[in-house]
């Protein structure tokens, strides 16, 4: 008979419950069976995309580089320093790579989802520092790594250097990582300036458009071919004049909050 993962979880209860405050082999058998019911009911609510009830929480823990991370269910929700491809490819031009490694069981809890490792290596050496358990070490490559610069192939601890921060035992890789950081965002900043730049540009050039229709209005008003139209049509090129230059203002607003 198949069970269901609710199904799982009650006969994992009653389990526990029935065999609560024993220490006989029996209980101890009892207990690892409801563990391993439970865990096939995670197992099969991370396959139907639902989280448990001790994953549907908010957890936040701070990581080097990434600063806090906020998740749920398994599931970042929001990043400190968000580390996307422009900052791995950033690193790559500095011959440096980085590589992540998250836990993802069902049977975590609120550990799902959790920063296990982080490895970082070059070009030329390979693996060189890796983070576990809050604190960096470093090792030596055997030279077999590949492509793989962070992580690939062998390498050995032997003569190991730990810190709690990586700019102890490799400096270098510390600056790179700032550098490049550095880098992505003034390279963000830029294209961001860039962009406001082109709306202005595009406001100017509605400002003078409008401008242009309210002149044509007040060559309408020199040349009346009713009575009364001299009035209408300077009103409206008064009007449009006023449009134009809330145009022209918007434009010099968006300049303004982008610090141009």
């Amino acid at each position: 008979m198949k069970y269901t993962a609710g199904q799982l979880k009650q006969h994992a209860r009653l389990l526990r419950g029935r065999y609560s405050g024993c220490c006989n082999e029996d209980a101890a058998g009892a207990m690892a069976q409801a563990e391993l019911m439970e865990a096939e009911a995670g197992l099969m609510d991370a396959k139907a995309g639902k989280i448990s009830e001790e994953q549907d929480c908010t957890r936040e823990d701070t990581y080097p580089i990434l600063g806090k991370i906020s998740r749920r269910g398994g599931k970042i929700i929001d990043v400190e320093h968000q580390w996307d491809q422009v900052h791995v490819d950033a690193l790559r031009q500095r011959d440096i790579d980085m590589a992540w490694e998250w836990r993802n069981d069902p049977r975590a809890g609120t550990d799902q989802g959790e920063l296990i490792r982080i490895y970082i290596g070059t070009r030329t050496d390979g693996p060189r520092v890796i983070w576990t358990n809050g604190k960096w070490t470093s090792h030596k490559s055997k030279g077999n790594f590949g492509k793989n610069w962070a992580c690939g192939g062998n390498w050995s601890t032997i003569g190991s250097v730990s810190a709690d921060n990586l700019n102890e035992i490799a400096p270098d890789l510390a600056d790179a990582i700032k550098e490049g950081y550095k880098m992505v965002t003034e390279q963000a900043k830029k294209i961001e300036q860039a962009e406001v730049r082109v709306k202005a540009a595009n406001l100017r050039i509605l400002a003078a458009s409008q401008r242009d229709y309210a002149a044509g209005h007040y060559r309408q008003a020199n040349h009346p071919i009713y009575p009364g139209q001299e009035t209408i049509c300077i009103g409206k090129a008064e009007r449009i004049e006023a449009v134009a230059s809330r145009t022209e203002a918007e434009a010099d607003l968006l300049l303004a909050k982008a610090g141009l």
